[in-house]
């Protein structure tokens, strides 16, 4: 469990709502994509950072 009282999604669920800038497209997010295409969301520590 996070700091904030959450969990990280499990594989195989779906993805929380969320919405992200995007350069093409103004804002999107899994649903915009959901029954469409497959979609990975990969997290990762923020560059040349000790965590």
């Amino acid at each position: 469990m996070s700091e904030n009282g959450t969990r990280p999604p499990q594989e195989g669920e779906r993805a929380p709502a969320f919405k992200l800038p995007s350069l093409a497209h103004g804002e999107v997010g899994p649903e915009d994509y959901r029954g469409k295409r497959k979609v990975v969301i990969a997290f990762y520590p923020k560059d040349n950072s000790s965590g």
